[in-house]
Parts: C-alpha cells; structure tokens; sequence
C-alpha cells in the first residue's frame, strides 16, 4: 500500500484503539429519510439514484493509547455506532479513503469514552447507562438493548466460507461539532471478511440514537458487511479532526 504523506496535517496527534470484536454492516436506505446536519463538503453517496447508505457499527473496545500510555477509563467498553456514507473527500494530503462517513451518533455506556468522542473527535454522542450488548465474533453476531428496548441486531448472511483479507484501510469522519465543521482521518487494520451475501443483516429498531430516521424495515436491505476474522488483533487509529470553514447543511431540501 502507498504510503500517506507524514506532513499532512490531517495526520497529526493519532490515538490507537484496539478491538476484540468489530462488526460494521451498510444497508440500503432511501435518502428521503435522512434528515441529518452535515459539513457543507459533504455529498450523500448514492449506490442508485435515491438510495444511500446507512452504516452501522458494533464494538467491543480494548485499550486506547496515546504517547505511549493508555488513556484512564477507557477500556472494556461497549460501543454501537451509524454513519451516513457520503462522497470521498480527494484533497491533496487526505490518504484515499476506502470508507467516507458524517458520522450520527456514538453510543456507550463508558462515559469516559463519550467525553473522549465528544472532546478529542468531535463527534456526537449519546450516553446510555444500561447498554447491554451479546456479542459472539464466531457467529459473526451482535445485538445491543438498553432500557429504552432493543437497539440493533447484527448477524453476518454470508453463505460461503469466509474468505479473510489481512491489510489496512484508510477512511474519513466528517461531523459538525457546536457548529463547527471537523473531518477526521482513520485508519483500520486487521483481517476482515467484506461480502455483498443475502440482504437480511439484521434488525435496526425505532430507538432514539436513531435521532427520528425511520429504520423500520432497513435491516432486510443489506448492502455491504465487514466482518473482524475472530481471534485475530484489530487496530484502528484515529487523527486529530481538522476544523474546517463554512456551516452545517441539511443534505436534501426542507
């Protein structure tokens, strides 16, 4: 893999996180119903005209370093997470991603990790005291519940063996934090099965992290699923966002 350039400032100050158990799967929604702020730079990606991409992301957290020591209070948390794909960002310095996000939510019960997200990411967040999740990296599942009721539903639809790809990825965070407009660089790495296998990923509940975009029906219209290989490290790495001008816009018209 080419190298991205070291005097880029969107690679400054990297936090490393490390995972036991990551699912990240994309379903087909239709943008009509989403209803999110994002940065000005930010187009919706459309897979077909109307369709976009609703990407939701399951996590059990490990530890997280920065210069050389781990960060307090933040390790064996539970984190689920969506995004909305949007266009790439190709400007010069930006490592090509191969995923391109304005993030929706992040939501924990680690409410160090929260701040952490809020603070240092930029990022919004939702703090749930009783998240509960039931995770299993060998049937490639996950489900997480609060006392709100359930939340999300993961479970790989693959019908062939996994075939598993060791490398690293590069991908962007865009958000609008107080106002502000942050794109945030990342990388990922470990091994990962990416397949396009069966449409029901899951079930994606009416729950409030999902700030008003109607689910319902959503996880039957998978699109894409990455899957951790079980047993294996995962590592991801997180640059500091950069501030960047101009205010938050809706992505389709009132």
């Amino acid at each position: 893999m080419k190298q991205p350039p070291t005097d880029s400032n969107y690679l400054t100050n990297p936090i490393h996180w490390s995972f036991p158990f990551d699912l990240y799967f994309m379903f087909e929604i239709d943008i009509g119903a989403i209803d999110l702020v994002m940065p000005p730079w930010c187009n919706l990606f459309e897979i077909r005209p109307g369709i976009g991409l609703l990407c939701v992301g399951q996590t059990l957290g490990g530890q997280t370093v920065r210069d050389g020591g781990v960060v307090d209070g933040i390790s064996n948390f539970q984190e689920v997470s969506w995004c909305v794909a949007v266009q790439p960002d190709l400007s010069p310095g930006i490592p090509t991603p191969k995923l391109s996000f304005v993030i929706g939510n992040v939501v924990s019960e680690n409410l160090p990790f929260l701040e952490h997200a809020s603070k240092i990411d930029k990022m919004p967040t939702y703090h749930s005291p009783s998240l509960r999740s039931t995770c299993d990296a060998y049937s490639f599942s996950g489900t997480f519940e609060d006392d709100d009721g359930p939340i999300v539903t993961l479970k790989s639809s693959h019908r062939m063996p996994p075939k598993y790809r060791k490398g690293t990825f590069w991908g962007q965070h865009s958000s609008v934090h107080e106002g502000e407009n942050y794109l945030q660089v990342f990388s990922w790495t470990g091994s990962i099965f990416e397949h396009q296998q069966g449409h029901r990923g899951g079930i994606l509940y009416p729950h409030p992290i999902f700030r008003g975009i109607d689910v319902t029906g959503v996880g039957d219209r998978s699109y894409l699923q990455l899957v951790a290989e079980p047993g294996t490290p995962i590592s991801m790495t997180l640059y500091e966002p950069v501030l960047r001008s101009g205010g938050g816009a809706y992505p389709r018209a009132a």
